[in-house]
């Protein structure tokens, strides 16, 4: 490598090690923001869990592509002795740290409904009204078209999206996860079967309590009359211009987006 080429390099891998750390700094908060929402658990009790999850997941490659890099780096050095800064490997190191600590955090709210384009960016508005709390959903991105939505919204939905890589595991993965998530979202405007029975195996095992049911705007309900609970009087169900509100008086308390900066504070 040129001498003149190697201290420019060396500032830009200080900079992604800076940019890695802060992602890092980012999940502590995310972790904090969580703790005590899991009835007595903390959410280091899930890690191993949630991580292999991801790698049943369409994303498992996230825990170990950053370190892949690694190998071309290495490469260089023993084929041709050209030393890489080390503050480059240290960044990825850093960066598949972040991603494993992401990975490794538990849903404080799984939303469930159709693979369609309205279940994506209902997720994302979760995303954007619950931060820090993360929002996982199980969706078949595969049906909705590309052009649909924008680079920064499929990349949101990359890091949280846990499809399962085959679908006949779904219920293995989905049920646990319904069964130890602390806020469930059922979006029930479209009767698809997984819906229905999603629907069922939540009524089945009494977790209705934390349970909101996403209706139209009128208030209907089509999965939920598919189901044959629409007479439920128990059940939580509200509309999505209202669904943040609707969560956080759940218990999320620790909520940081712009909606609850007093006007004044934004300017």
């Amino acid at each position: 490598m040129p001498p003149n080429a190697y201290k420019p390099l060396t500032v830009i891998g200080l900079i992604l090690c800076g940019y890695s750390i802060f992602l890092l700094f980012g999940d502590i908060n995310s972790y904090y923001a969580c703790w005590g929402t899991f009835h007595g658990k903390t959410p280091l009790a899930y890690v191993g869990r949630m991580l292999k999850t991801v790698a049943k997941s369409q994303i498992s490659f996230y825990l170990y592509a950053p370190l892949l890099t690694l190998i071309p780096i290495n490469g260089l050095y023993f084929l041709h002795k050209t030393i890489i800064p080390i503050t480059y490997s240290l960044a990825i190191v850093l960066f598949q740290l972040h991603i494993w600590a992401y990975q490794a955090l538990p849903p404080t709210v799984l939303l469930l409904g159709n693979s369609r384009l309205e279940t994506i960016k209902i997720r994302e508005r979760l995303e954007r009204g619950l931060h820090p709390y993360r929002v996982i959903v199980f969706l078949d991105a595969s049906v909705i078209g590309s052009g649909s939505l924008t680079g920064f919204q499929w990349n949101l939905l990359a890091w949280d999206n846990f499809r399962t890589a085959s679908a006949r595991d779904w219920r293995s993965v989905v049920h646990p996860m319904i069964d130890f998530v602390p806020i469930l979202v059922i979006d029930t405007r479209v009767a698809s079967p997984c819906v229905i029975e999603e629907i069922h195996y939540t009524l089945n095992t009494k977790l209705a309590n934390k349970t909101v049911f996403l209706t139209e705007m009128s208030g209907h309900a089509p999965a939920l009359e598919a189901a044959g609970k629409i007479s439920s009087r128990n059940l939580v169900v509200t509309q999505e211009d209202k669904i943040i509100p609707v969560l956080k008086s759940m218990g999320l308390n620790r909520v940081v987006s712009p909606d609850d900066l007093p006007r004044h504070k934004m300017h």
